[in-house]
């Protein structure tokens, strides 16, 4: 009887508990896969001109230290056109440094290539930021987001938004 009367709580205890152990494991998403969804929302800010939404992504460190507003207006700016399509955006991993098997420091980076406007300009966005900073936190977030022109061979042209260090 003991024997049955545990096997019927273990069984109630896995199932209970069984769900959150698979939320969990479905919550897990990898530094490509968050490069990836930082890489969208940059390109969603930039189709939309969301400059709210483009400022919350940088780093506290970029946001005290400069005039988001000015670059980001800029930016906009420089894109000449409305936005009617672009390549699925891509994150991938960058740099790391590593102490005693954990990440001090994790850059992540991202681009979107084959931005058409409306007036038949063409641009590529890419963007880096730190998913770790473990001796300043305050760097972790977007660091620099990048337009270039890429609408002929010769121009290349670039507006930035951020990083100085």
């Amino acid at each position: 009887m003991y024997l049955k009367n545990l096997k019927i709580m273990l069984l109630i205890v896995l199932t209970l508990t069984g769900c959150s152990f698979m939320d969990g494991e479905e919550e897990y998403q990898s530094p490509m896969e968050y490069a990836t969804e930082q890489a969208e929302y940059i390109m969603e800010c930039i189709v939309n001109q969301d400059k709210e939404g483009l400022k919350s992504v940088f780093s506290k460190y970029i946001s005290e230290t400069h005039d988001l507003d000015k670059e980001i207006d800029e930016f906009f700016e420089f894109i000449d056109g409305e936005i009617v399509s672009y390549d699925e955006p891509v994150g991938r991993e960058g740099g790391a440094s590593l102490a005693y098997g954990e990440y001090r420091e994790k850059e992540l980076y991202g681009h979107t290539e084959n931005i058409i406007t409306d007036t038949g300009k063409k641009y590529h966005v890419s963007f880096m930021m730190y998913q770790i900073y473990e001796t300043n936190p305050d760097y972790v977030g977007v660091d620099l987001i990048t337009v270039t022109d890429k609408t002929s061979i010769e121009d290349g042209e670039r507006k930035y938004i951020g990083l100085d260090r």
